[in-house]
C-alpha cells in the first residue's frame, strides 16, 4: 500500500474497510486531487515557467493572487498566486471535508465506538463569512487591496 499514490488510496482504502468510498468525478475528491498535485509539484519542484493546468481552475475559482493591474498584464509567477488567504482557506477546507467525507464512509455503530472516527468532528470548515468578520472586528476593512 506505501507505494500507491495518495488519490488511489482514497479510494481504495474506504472501500476496503467500509464497502464504502469516493467517486472520482465528484467532491471533494477533485479538490484533494488538486491539492495532491499542488503537493507533489512543491516537494518534487522542477524549474518551469509554465503553470500546471490546476493553476487556471484555481484562478477561475478565486483562489489565487491576482495582481491589481490585469490590464497591464502584469500577474504573479504561478508558483506566488498559490500563496493567498483564499488558497490557504480552500485547502484547509478541502481536507476537513475529506476527513468528513471518510467518515461519513464508516457504519454507523463503528463512527460511536472507534475513537479515531470520532475525531472527524473536530475537522470544521471556515465559512465564506468568517475572514470578513475577522478581520472587521480587527479592524482591517475586508476589501482593501493594500496588504
Amino acid at each position: 500500500m506505501d507505494k500507491i499514490e495518495i488519490g488511489n488510496k482514497l479510494i481504495i482504502l474506504p472501500e476496503l474497510l467500509f464497502g464504502k468510498s469516493f467517486k472520482r468525478d465528484e467532491q471533494p475528491f477533485q479538490d484533494m486531487a488538486i491539492l495532491i498535485k499542488i503537493r507533489n509539484t512543491f516537494v518534487h519542484f522542477k524549474m518551469k515557467n509554465e503553470a500546471p493546468k490546476y493553476v487556471s481552475v484555481l484562478d477561475q475559482r478565486g483562489i489565487t493572487l491576482k495582481a491589481k493591474s490585469q490590464e497591464k498584464k502584469a500577474d504573479f509567477a504561478w508558483t506566488h498566486k498559490l500563496f493567498s488567504s483564499e488558497g490557504i482557506r480552500w485547502a484547509h477546507n478541502t481536507a476537513c471535508k475529506v476527513i468528513q467525507a471518510l467518515s461519513a464512509c464508516a457504519p454507523k455503530d463503528r463512527l460511536k465506538s472507534d475513537p479515531v472516527l470520532q475525531l472527524a468532528i473536530l475537522f470544521q470548515t471556515i465559512s465564506d463569512e468568517y475572514p470578513v468578520i475577522w478581520l472587521e472586528e480587527h479592524g482591517c476593512d475586508p476589501k482593501s487591496n493594500v496588504p
